[in-house]
């Protein structure tokens, strides 16, 4: 038996051992730390750092077991056992850690980057700094790690662009429309009875507080092309209007309604500039996961209206549609609002929305998928660009483009690019701030 037959036989094991009914479902007291004392111990095996260790353990101990097995796993597959036990080629591994447990993951991924490819390394170098740039800011360490962020965000470019002019512009054949979600989760787990049972008892919970709930995505697909939920979706995708609620009393609803249980909470970190140029932060709630008793988890996004449009998101991806009213639709026997003009909607988000396609990805599939002013936001283009390169060179060059458009890239003394040598510095002409290097040193 090959090595990838071994590592599809182990996940397919994990999925009957954890399905992810019992991954979000509350746990008790003996499972909670027995897995705790089993996750550090793994984890200080294959990293060597106390500090991460300790972090999985605080991940599994206080019911975290999402988080906490997400980042086994993405450990197991940088560390020594070389195992990729992951479904998420954009999952994000470092996400709410604080300082010292990144300075901790970049040592050991620093450790580990002989192992694997060079655009990988580099893509995952840009998310870790990333997220340290948003946690040092307003301390003492947000210049340095300001700096660094500039400096591997501009490595990994230069990278992808070398990568990009060295292979065949040439696209492979790719289907089109949007995503039939497959896999032995969603075929285990995730019937149309079960999630309308869940969407029923959601929008009860939502409505009866106040709250004015509408379809979206996967869920809106179902409804204007089946008729009925799609069956190989795996949640429930729900919007409300950002600034028609109290994001606080939503999320104290959310956490304190058994037996639905919100098993997680985004915010979306923006910078803005002061009038005077001073770099300031923002955080924007953006989605609420909920549980249902039945194992379904539906996923609320808040819309913000913008200019003329209307956005929603994750902490790092942002999706714009055009601006739209509500209107009350059937969705198998379930009354619920939505946009008024559905195809206009999920052309917007999906291309090609009547017929299904078989390979969609989120990160570089959605039309409507844009930039925002945030470090992540930066090293998601980054990793987009990697995922890109083998693709049409239309999508790639319209990504640059936007990354232009956005002030992340500018033209350099010598005819290239690089990345803007005053991106997120405190003040906007870089005062305060470690000055970028003029000319950045390899890693490698």
């Amino acid at each position: 038996m090959g090595k990838a037959e071994i590592v599809k036989y182990f996940k397919r094991i994990l999925l009957e051992i954890f399905p992810s009914t019992y991954l979000t479902d509350r746990h008790n007291w003996l499972a909670r730390n027995g897995l705790a004392i089993l996750a550090y111990a793994a984890t200080l095996l294959i990293t060597f750092e106390p500090v991460l260790a300790r972090d999985n353990f605080a991940n599994m101990s206080k019911d975290r077991f999402i988080t906490g097995l997400r980042r086994l796993s993405w450990y197991m597959r940088r560390g020594w056992p070389r195992l990729n036990l992951s479904i998420d080629p954009v999952y994000l591994f470092c996400e709410n850690m604080d300082h010292r447990e990144l300075v901790a993951v970049r040592r050991f991924l620093m450790r580990r980057k002989t192992y694997q490819s060079r655009e990988t390394f580099l893509g995952e170098l840009c998310f870790i700094s990333a997220c340290d740039t948003i946690v040092t800011f307003d301390t003492a360490d947000y210049s340095k790690a300001a700096s660094t962020f500039r400096q591997d965000v501009d490595q990994a470019l230069q990278n992808n662009l070398s990568c990009r002019h060295s292979k065949s512009k040439k696209s492979p054949k790719r289907g089109t429309g949007p995503i039939v979600k497959k896999g032995p989760i969603v075929k285990k787990e995730f019937t149309r009875d079960a999630a309308k049972h869940a969407l029923r008892d959601t929008l009860e919970l939502l409505q009866s507080n106040g709250f004015s709930p509408f379809i979206l995505s996967g869920t809106l697909l179902g409804s204007v092309r089946e008729g009925r939920i799609l069956e190989h979706d795996y949640d429930i995708d729900l919007g409300l209007f950002a600034d028609e609620i109290d994001p606080i009393r939503l999320g104290d609803l959310l956490h304190d309604s058994p037996p639905f249980r919100c098993i997680a909470a985004q915010d979306q970190i923006v910078f803005t500039r002061s009038p005077s140029g001073a770099l300031e932060l923002k955080k924007l709630p953006v989605i609420f996961k909920l549980r249902h008793l039945s194992g379904i988890v539906s996923d609320i996004f808040l819309h913000y209206r913008d200019e003329g449009q209307i956005w929603h998101g994750s902490s790092m991806f942002r999706w714009v549609n055009s601006e739209f009213s509500l209107v009350f639709c059937d969705l198998d026997g379930v009354s619920v609002k939505a946009p008024v003009n559905p195809a206009r909607h999920l052309e917007e988000n999906y291309g090609n929305w009547q017929v299904p396609k078989y390979d969609f990805h989120c990160a570089i599939d959605t039309p409507n998928l844009q930039l925002h002013s945030s470090p992540l936001s930066v090293a998601l283009a980054i990793w987009r660009l990697q995922m890109l390169s083998d693709q049409a060179v239309d999508a790639f060059d319209d990504l640059f483009e936007q990354m232009k458009d956005a002030g992340f890239v500018v033209s350099n003394s010598s005819g290239g690019w690089q990345i803007a040598a005053d991106l997120f510095t405190l003040h906007q002409n870089g005062s305060g701030d470690v000055p970028a290097p003029t000319a950045l040193s390899s890693v490698f």
